[in-house]
């Protein structure tokens, strides 16, 4: 019976003394006095009375040697469970003891918190490659988008030059920059005026300097442009109006008025060109003299056209100063006398 209290007594009083307090009440709703706990109480209850209250707890002893396993006792009646203490520190680990029975599976206690993650190790090393497998056979799918394309590749060194080839024909001859050119002039004759009637042509008596030979004079009046083509003229003259008491006959003083114009003759007599017509009008009773002069492209349609500076008025003689006649002159002095001029040039050969 003694050796009975040494191990299962001792097994039943540790836990009832460290479960003390939390049973107290229920030691005391039981009933149970002091004088009345025995042994068969502890097996009974691990609240049977107050003499097992305990203490702080003291330090664990030493471990033991353990002794033989007992007959397994009765399976007491199972207590309320008590709010679960604070965790204690972790003892050391004793020695392993033999195998045990296997007790009742107690009920499933709560999830524990989640304990932190521990450290990545390290990485392993790369194992050796494996040999290549044998190609399989080409698979039938649609083809793939192109790659991008490659760098350009160095341009290669310049291969020798080639023979010449054969010339070709030689292209029709272009437009020169001038065709031909002709200019002709008179000299306004001093002591006598002249005259140029309505609708007459004016005189252009003294042959210039010329070049080509498609513009080549007819007369002192009348100019030959040989090819179809066109010709840009130039025409002048100083012009006497209301020349007073210069001699001019009494029918043509007065008049304030005069012109000049180009007319062409393209072998159905000459036909004054209105858009060439120049000139001046002055005030009446004054003795004047002004420059009149005209430039216009004109276009020939046929070979030798004729041409003709004229008059084109209806009724108004023009009459080219006399600069010898001319008033208010120093004493001594001299004015050398006026010209007319007609320069003609053929731009365009369209013959």
């Amino acid at each position: 019976m003694k050796k009975w209290i040494t191990s299962s007594a001792l097994a039943l009083i540790i836990p009832i003394l460290a479960y003390g307090d939390a049973f107290s009440d229920f030691s005391h709703q039981s009933g149970l006095g002091v004088d009345n706990c025995n042994t068969d109480d502890f097996q009974k209850s691990a609240n049977c009375c107050d003499h097992f209250r305990h203490g702080p707890t003291g330090p664990t002893g030493s471990t033991g040697p353990r002794g033989p396993t007992g007959h397994t006792g009765k399976k007491g009646k199972e207590g309320n469970t008590g709010p679960t203490g604070p965790t204690g520190p972790t003892g050391p680990t004793g020695p392993r003891g033999h195998h045990g029975h296997h007790g009742a599976t107690g009920p499933t206690g709560p999830t524990g918190p989640m304990g932190a993650t521990g450290a990545t190790g390290a990485t392993g090393f790369t194992g050796a490659t494996g040999a290549t497998g044998a190609t399989g056979a080409t698979g039938v799918g649609a083809t793939g988008p192109t790659g991008p394309t490659g760098v350009t590749g160095i341009t290669g060194p310049t291969g020798p030059t080639g023979p010449t080839g054969i010339t070709g024909p030689t292209g029709p001859t272009g437009l020169s920059g001038i065709m031909s050119s002709a200019e002709f002039y008179s000299i306004v004759p001093a002591g006598a005026n002249t005259v140029v009637s309505p609708g007459s042509p004016f005189v252009f008596n003294v042959d210039g300097a010329t070049y080509g030979g498609l513009i080549t004079p007819l007369s002192n009046t009348t100019f030959n442009l040989a090819v179809p083509g066109i010709y840009q003229v130039y025409y002048q003259a100083v012009l006497a109006i209301n020349t007073g008491s210069t001699g001019v006959p009494t029918s043509i003083q007065n008049y304030v008025v005069g012109e000049m114009a180009i007319a062409l003759n393209s072998g159905l007599g000459f036909n004054t060109l209105h858009y060439t017509v120049v000139g001046a009008v002055l005030n009446e009773n004054t003795n004047t003299a002004f420059d009149v002069e005209g430039t216009a492209l004109v276009l020939t349609t046929v070979p030798n056209t004729q041409i003709q500076i004229i008059n084109p008025m209806t009724n108004i003689p023009d009459v080219l100063y006399d600069a010898s006649a001319a008033q208010n002159l120093p004493t001594g002095g001299s004015a050398r006398q006026f010209s007319t001029h007609l320069v003609i040039t053929c731009l365009v050969n369209q013959s």
